[in-house]
């Protein structure tokens, strides 16, 4: 139930358990998309983000490398395009604050205007073309108002900073582990393709907003595995863990290049693959435990954040999941189970939660899973 697809449905009725937290604040918005209600929520989302992306595009590199790294006089993107996408995050806006209410509905872009502006999105941020202007003051007045409509939607799209500029979204088979079967895609048309097909129309796909901007150590990804035990779903009994371990993949941080080594930091997949050129300071093994994170983050200057920031957040996520999930699950006395859950961190050290598994691998693949799942194991006992 608590693998991708479970968790998925599960969370979009959080609202109805928890006053106290948003679902779009502490895990990457996400789909069951082989409903039909849910792949045009997709949809809508897809293209608003792609808007947020432009937005994004135009004022980084306008700020970075000055009008000639976003326009020129003869370039193939029509900066009508870009006047779309700030209309739609501005009708956005208006429409959050509900200051749309005595207003007439305004007309939503043609399938076909979306069709050119998605084209023109990937253009620009994939391909690196420019847009087309006719004067540099144009070009000006145009970036400061992107620049406005970014500021204003911060409060309305909690997951802005960590979603970058690419629109690259997994694609998950909704009762797989162990990053069994995920795709990392980029293109509406091929997501859509590939849950659409003929051929795996019975498999269950979610599919999830891949985190751009990561917190990164060393330039390479990793997540945390937190382990948490459930004795009661009715009162609810959750005991967290207060160890967990990292993660790491074997290459760095590239998102040019969507290879699994890169991307997954599942122990599974990475020992399949060799470590590439990495810092010397990055594990043999791809694991630390959260004693070695915590001595890193002291070296930052950051010593605290671990108790006063990432292990409160990553509990108080499990929680509110929790509370949402148990009408769901069957209840019962005298028993127990273990999850394993895993989490990422953005720049700014708050955690986000990935997904959620039940039967957890606890064999000993490293060193660092040598000593914690039998340590871990003894303490669900105690328990």
């Amino acid at each position: 139930f608590l693998l991708q697809y479970g968790l998925c449905a599960t969370l979009q009725q959080l609202h109805w358990f928890s006053e106290a937290a948003s679902v779009d604040t502490f895990v990457p918005r996400a789909y069951c998309i082989g409903h039909e209600d849910e792949r045009m929520g997709f949809i809508a989302d897809y293209r608003t983000t792609a808007c947020l992306n432009i937005l994004k595009w135009l004022t980084e590199r306008f700020d970075t490398f000055g009008i000639n790294g976003v326009a020129e006089l003869h370039a193939e993107v029509a900066i009508k395009r870009a006047y779309q996408a700030l209309h739609h995050i501005q009708q956005y806006i208006v429409s959050c604050c509900h200051d749309d209410l005595d207003t007439p509905v305004p007309t939503n872009l043609p399938d076909y205007e979306w069709d050119g502006l998605l084209q023109a999105h990937y253009k620009i941020v994939h391909h690196n073309k420019r847009i087309k202007i006719a004067s540099p003051n144009q070009l000006e007045s145009l970036v400061e108002d992107c620049r406005s409509a970014l500021k204003r939607m911060v409060p309305y799209w909690p997951q802005l900073s960590m979603d970058g500029l690419r629109n690259i979204w997994i694609v998950k088979p909704g009762a797989q582990s162990r990053g069994r079967g995920i795709f990392m895609m980029n293109y509406l048309e091929e997501i859509l393709s590939l849950v659409q097909s003929p051929l795996i129309h019975e498999t269950k796909y979610v599919v999830q907003k891949y985190m751009e901007r990561p917190l990164l150590i060393y330039n390479t990804k990793f997540d945390i595995r937190q382990w948490f035990l459930i004795t009661d779903w009715n009162p609810l009994h959750i005991w967290v863990y207060r160890e967990s371990y990292l993660r790491f993949c074997s290459q760095e941080y590239d998102l040019n290049d969507n290879n699994e080594a890169i991307h997954l930091s599942n122990n599974a997949i990475q020992c399949k693959y060799l470590n590439g050129a990495r810092s010397d300071e990055l594990p043999e093994e791809n694991m630390w435990d959260c004693y070695q994170f915590q001595e890193y983050l002291r070296c930052r200057g950051e010593g605290q954040v671990w108790e006063d920031v990432i292990y409160p957040g990553m509990r108080d996520a499990l929680i509110a999941t929790m509370l949402a999930a148990q009408v769901e699950m069957d209840s019962f006395k005298h028993g127990f189970e273990l999850f394993g859950a895993d989490f990422m961190l953005t720049e700014d050290l708050k955690p986000w939660l990935i997904e959620i598994n039940s039967s957890p691998c606890m064999a000993a693949t490293t060193s660092v899973t040598r000593r914690m799942c039998a340590q871990c194991l003894q303490d669900v006992v105690k328990v």
